[in-house]
């Protein structure tokens, strides 16, 4: 949540973190484990896998793989799931679960059973959750935020908050500046602080950085809002709501958001994070352990603090491959997994539904292979707070899922990703990918000066004979620093932060956009 993938169309690229790289490195030996370990919570899911299946030479390359990645990313555990028609063929935990006490019984071996924080994935549920309320015809997703939430303001910018829309919460359009404190006060850990904290604190703190529906800019605090606005018109708190209308009916009975109900449980995975401003992490330090109780956030629970297992996750998966008239009519369902906004930081190759990223193909490569591009759907989401990465990847006209939860930072099992998909699924043939390539030409039309009022003040873009480069006076008075170009209308840093050049609807490049911030040309 904190440290999201950005997308490409290029699963092997897919790496460029918005957030500072995050360190870790922890090595232990690979535990294979059944789901019906006897003595271990967990045991009886719907979707168990027998052994047999487990051992099928079919997943040999993706076992591998993901024990591999394991390792190279210094996660301590990581539990991995594949669905195939709707239903798990493969489900293996690997690593440690890095507690101090083991579960009787169990050992200290991550299981498919083992519960991970799943960061941004939750934006998922919570979209369900106020997409139910448009199916009871309590919202509408054209209407104004205000007219359900009206005591929602913002001191440091009022006047666009009128202009914000339900649409707009669900899809990142809202303009909100992306806003999360990992760790809330005491004073705010409870159900009712996702009430009190937009009526009163956020409204000092929040402020609108981009003209309401102007482009896609993430934001958490967007689907904060939306899971507000689901509690507010349905009269449950967010929390019971999303176990009535949301898990339950999914079957995911294993899926909570307090610390007291996941370490009751008992299978979990405590994270190791880094803190890249933590000279130790810079050596390698892994960082760290971080508990269930080490913190939590309720009013930030909608965008993204559930913790799951990747059995309950592969029921989410189903629903997105072929919905459930039980949870989500299917006008909303077919809604919420198709395209809805493009997301201009992938350029132009994928678009946002509702909690989902819609993506019309991918490439795959292994090291050192050219990248063959093959034109099938992708839907995809991750998550990430610290100590804990999750993704989910799904193939709808294969009616193929993968899904990873893993202990540790930065930890999205991409490779494992590329071999699930080229072991386990039938390609077409590769046809030439879309033409993403940095524009040159386009240069000296992003040269100009940007101003964010709220982070950096001006951002002087320059175009020289070697490309662009940034000044920002805050930052340095006299110096300036190159932008590479990454893909159409993007660029990095060289400390790894991402630029986007947006135009307006006259096509003039009139913002600039990272997700700290956006800046606006003078």
């Amino acid at each position: 949540m904190n440290a999201r993938r950005r997308v490409t169309a290029d699963l092997t690229g897919v790496a460029a973190r918005t957030a500072a790289v995050r360190c870790l490195s922890a090595t232990f030996a690979m535990v294979l484990v059944s789901l019906s370990v006897s003595g271990c919570n967990g045991e009886g899911e719907d979707d168990a896998v027998t052994s047999d299946s487990l051992r099928t030479s079919r997943f040999d390359a993706l076992n591998a793989a993901v024990e591999a990645e394991r390792i190279a990313s210094g996660a301590p555990g990581v539990a991995v799931a594949v669905v195939e028609k709707g239903k798990v063929t493969f489900a293996r935990g690997y690593g440690t679960r890095g507690k101090d006490d083991a579960t009787p019984g169990c050992g200290d071996e991550v299981r498919p059973t083992t519960l991970f924080r799943i960061g941004s994935n939750t934006k998922m549920l919570t979209a369900v959750a106020l997409l139910q309320q448009v199916a009871d015809h309590k919202v509408d997703l054209e209407a104004p935020v205000v007219r359900y939430l009206p005591t929602f303001h913002l001191e440091l910018t009022p006047a666009p908050v009128a202009n914000i829309t339900v649409r707009e919460l669900l899809t990142h359009y809202s303009g909100l500046h992306d806003y999360l404190e990992l760790d809330a006060p005491a004073s705010e850990r409870s159900d009712a602080a996702l009430a009190s904290f937009f009526a009163g604190r956020y409204g000092q703190i929040g402020y609108v950085q981009s003209p309401p529906g102007a482009f896609y800019a993430y934001a958490n605090p967007g689907y904060m809002l939306a899971g507000l606005l689901a509690e507010t018109v349905a009269r449950k708190p967010y929390r019971r709501l999303l176990h009535e209308r949301v898990l339950a009916p999914l079957g995911m009975n294993r899926t909570f958001f307090l610390a007291s109900e996941v370490l009751a449980d008992g299978d979990y995975a405590n994270g190791r994070t880094c803190d890249p401003a933590d000279p130790a992490c810079a050596t390698g330090g892994v960082g760290p352990v971080v508990r269930p109780d080490s913190y939590d956030n309720p009013w930030g629970r909608p965008a993204g603090y559930a913790w799951s297992s990747v059995l309950d996750l592969a029921k989410v998966a189903a629903f997105v491959m072929h919905g459930d008239s039980r949870v989500l009519p299917r006008d909303l369902w077919k809604s919420m997994t198709s395209a809805q906004v493009p997301m201009p930081e992938s350029g132009g190759s994928s678009s946002y539904g509702f909690g989902v990223v819609v993506t019309p193909g991918f490439g795959l490569a292994q090291p050192g292979e050219v990248a063959g591009y093959y034109p099938l759907q992708l839907l995809t989401h991750d998550g990430a707070l610290a100590g804990y990465s999750a993704n989910m990847s799904c193939i709808p006209e294969r009616d193929f899922c993968f899904i990873s939860l893993a202990s540790g930072d930065n930890a999205f099992f991409n490779a494992s990703l590329v071999t699930a998909i080229a072991t386990l699924v039938a390609l077409p043939a590769p046809v030439s990918p879309p033409d993403l390539a940095p524009r040159p030409e386009r240069f000296p039309a992003y040269a100009g000066t940007y101003v964010d009022p709220f982070v950096l003040g001006e951002i002087d873009i320059a175009n020289g004979p070697t490309g662009l480069s940034a000044h920002i006076p805050v930052v340095d008075p006299t110096g300036s620093f190159p932008l590479m170009p990454t893909l159409v209308d993007n660029f990095v840093a060289a400390d790894g932060t991402p630029a986007t050049f947006i135009p307006d609807a006259s096509g003039v490049y009139r913002y600039l956009y990272s997700r700290p911030f956006v800046a606006v040309r003078r």
